[in-house]
């Protein structure tokens, strides 16, 4: 596969990304989303924190993203839907960031072959 070929396939992400998630998104938004999603298998689902250190950003930076791309932004105010922030087991201060439903399809359309 070409570099040609793989970048319109990443255009094309960012695109329906921002078409059916979050229409204000920036690349670090859609970082966050990818990197939670890489881990979907993981028996541990990485902490904000986590995230923040492995897409190389601020922590602040990654909490932002995962507040805008939640199911429950507090408030009453809807996020994009398409993770979820669950309490660590071991510790409640930590919320563990996972994929809902909504977020396991919005990923697979993302990357669907036409």
């Amino acid at each position: 596969m070409s570099i040609h070929s793989n970048a319109k396939k990443m255009n094309r992400a960012l695109s329906v990304f921002r078409d059916k998630a979050l229409p204000e998104a920036e690349l670090q938004t859609l970082q966050v989303f990818l990197e939670v999603a890489s881990q979907e298998d993981s028996k541990t689902p990485r902490s904000v924190g986590e995230l923040a250190n492995l897409i190389g950003h601020h922590m602040s930076t990654a909490a932002r993203a995962v507040f805008m791309l939640s199911v429950d932004r507090g408030k009453g105010v809807q996020g994009a839907g398409v993770l979820e922030a669950t309490p660590d087991e071991s510790d409640r201060r930590i919320r563990r960031i996972t994929l809902t439903q909504k977020g396991r399809a919005l990923l697979l359309e993302m990357f669907k072959e036409h």
